[in-house]
């Protein structure tokens, strides 16, 4: 499957409610992190961001999505956010308790996804807004 931003918007479009409003996404890494263990490393992730929870789906190496979750935001304990070397990209650390976090890291620029970058920045504002410590 050729991952863009069309792709991804109706990958994501299955995950939402019809109360569900403004739907930014993105492709990036996640790692799930247990205390000071990493637990998962999978790089083909899409992730959708609406005004009330969080979408996560993980492709195969084909990119064809083969699981899906999403998360309500009232999970999510706090959020911090840190830019990469030469702005090129966020790592984006989500809490959910004092054991366990997802580390998300975006690259702004991605081929074939021509809103990642402005996606991305709205993303980060978004959580810097309702979860910054």
């Amino acid at each position: 499957m050729k991952i863009n931003d069309n792709t991804l918007e109706e990958i994501l479009s299955q995950y939402l409610n019809e109360n569900d409003s403004v739907l930014y996404y993105c492709y990036g890494i996640i790692n799930a992190i247990i205390g000071n263990m990493i637990t998962a490393d999978d790089k083909s992730y899409i992730m959708g961001f609406t005004d009330k929870k969080f979408i996560i789906v993980k492709l195969n190496a084909s990119q064809e999505p083969i699981k899906a979750i999403t998360v309500d935001y009232k999970k999510i304990k706090y959020v911090k956010i840190s830019k990469w070397l030469l702005n090129t990209g966020f790592t984006i650390n989500v809490y959910f308790n004092d054991e366990f976090k997802l580390e998300l890291e975006l690259k702004k620029y991605i081929p074939g996804i021509k809103e990642q970058k402005n996606n991305v920045n709205d993303i980060c504002d978004i959580l810097n807004r309702r979860f910054a410590q």
